[in-house]
């Protein structure tokens, strides 16, 4: 008797097409449920490995981007050790606020929109005013305000606080023109991620790209009706190599109501699964990461 080729692997998860409807070719088919698997490049399903338990408790906002780890436990801010173990490093923060974190060099900046400062050797510095150097200029420079979230783009520092997207002077993170330096948006900034040419820029309600590098001249582009779902941009970018894209820029990506959705260096947007996975409509935050070539994200 001749073998019947059933299955020989998957081209990922379809929760659109009726499971009644979704194609085989070849043995390869979309699945119509799938529960702690991965699929690599070649179709093959394979379980996901376990997980270890390294700290208990209600932790959030963990961050890593090349230099140390710090995550939020309660009131209390933790610098996070290759084997877990944590380090206290600032106590007395707003208890239940996401933490937003920038790397910079040895620095990393972080606010939750009421608390900010910056840590250096594991130690936490209170993010001060900087001292302007330039020409004489009878413009008043302001304190950093405590903000949601946080980015670097072309020598500046940018906070968004509510609706309002703020940045700093040039090459100084701590000096903060409040007269003429922001751009004020019609909902709150829920996503900051720059690229070459720019920055994506999400709020409740839109999502945008702001092209260019000086944001005194910025143009801004409307590039969907829909916003980004907060938390979702992963601190990783994918290499355009890795893609196969032409451009080999770093393109980042996140999730929104409509899709995972990468960006490109140039400021344009690729939905990379909208006809294939359903996403919730009202969605109040979630998470994302990039491991190797997977982004892995959640909702609630």
């Amino acid at each position: 008797m001749k073998p019947i080729t059933i299955f020989t692997g998957a081209s990922g998860l379809n929760t659109v097409t009726d499971p009644v409807r979704i194609p085989f070719k070849g043995g390869i088919s979309d699945l119509q449920v799938a529960v702690n698997v991965s699929i690599d490049q070649s179709g093959r399903v394979a379980r996901r490995t376990g997980v270890s338990l390294l700290q208990s408790g209600d932790f959030h906002s963990l961050f890593c981007n090349g230099g140390d780890c710090f995550v939020i436990k309660n009131d209390s801010l933790f610098k996070v050790a290759d084997d877990g173990t944590l380090t206290g490093i600032r106590s007395g923060l707003t208890a239940d606020q996401r933490m937003a974190f920038v790397q910079e060099g040895d620095r990393t900046y972080y606010s939750n929109g009421y608390e900010l400062g910056w840590i250096e050797d594991g130690i936490s510095h209170f993010w001060d005013k900087g001292t302007y150097t330039g020409v004489d200029t009878n413009s008043f420079f302001s304190y950093p305000m405590p903000g949601s979230h946080l980015a670097t783009f072309s020598g500046r520092i940018f906070v968004s606080v509510d609706n309002i997207l703020w940045w700093s002077e040039l090459y100084d993170f701590g000096l903060f023109n409040m007269a003429k330096s922001f751009i004020q948006f019609h909902s709150k900034i829920i996503m900051i991620k720059p690229v070459t040419a720019g920055v994506f820029i999400s709020t409740k309600k839109n999502t945008y790209f702001l092209l260019g590098v000086n944001p005194q001249t910025w143009q801004i582009k409307r590039l969907t009706g829909y916003p980004a779902i907060e938390w979702t941009d992963s601190i990783e970018y994918i290499n355009g190599v890795d893609l196969g894209m032409e451009n080999n820029g770093m393109y980042p990506i996140w999730a929104s109501p409509e899709g995972t959705i990468l960006g490109t260096p140039e400021g344009q947007i690729i939905n990379l699964n909208k006809n294939k996975v359903i996403y919730p409509d009202n969605p109040k935050a979630g998470f994302g990461c990039v491991v190797g070539m997977d982004f892995i994200h959640g909702m609630e």
